[in-house]
């Protein structure tokens, strides 16, 4: 919980590993916005969720969502598949070296901080804006 209040409030790096709810961790995050909605605030990311080493490809990326309700009691979460233009590699475009990339957790490291330079700069489908509209329209009400 400590983690997401930080994360709500503009501390990206302390974004929870906690979705999906299948055996799959998150290779990163990026895009990190602030979504609010009537009873509460949540944090957005993109990110690919990966059992092993996996490349940066389009139909693994997810816009996900984690939020709390105003008085703290309820957590929301969401995630939505996502496409985005302007990522260089894909798996069938490989070479030999690239290919040894994914063997080195080192060398995949730098290779997903460069897709991450160009993820930032990536025009999604859907438009995370529109996803972000859409989770804005929440409304949380207790019966």
């Amino acid at each position: 919980m400590s983690d997401l209040q930080a994360a709500i409030h503009g501390d990206a790096s302390r974004f929870p590993d906690i979705l999906p709810a299948v055996e799959a961790s998150p290779a990163f995050y990026t895009n990190f916005s602030p979504v609010c909605f009537d009873g509460g605030c949540g944090v957005r990311a993109v990110t690919m969720y990966v059992q092993d080493n996996n490349l940066i490809e389009n139909g693994r990326l997810f816009y996900t969502l984690q939020g709390l309700s105003t008085d703290q009691r309820y957590w929301i979460a969401a995630y939505w598949p996502v496409q985005a233009e302007g990522i260089r590699m894909q798996s069938h475009d490989l070479s030999a070296d690239e290919i040894a990339i994914l063997n080195s957790p080192q060398l995949y490291a730098e290779y997903l901080s460069e897709q991450l330079d160009i993820l930032e700069e990536a025009t999604y489908d859907p438009p995370l804006e529109s996803i972000d509209e859409i989770v804005s329209g929440l409304k949380l009400e207790t019966k």
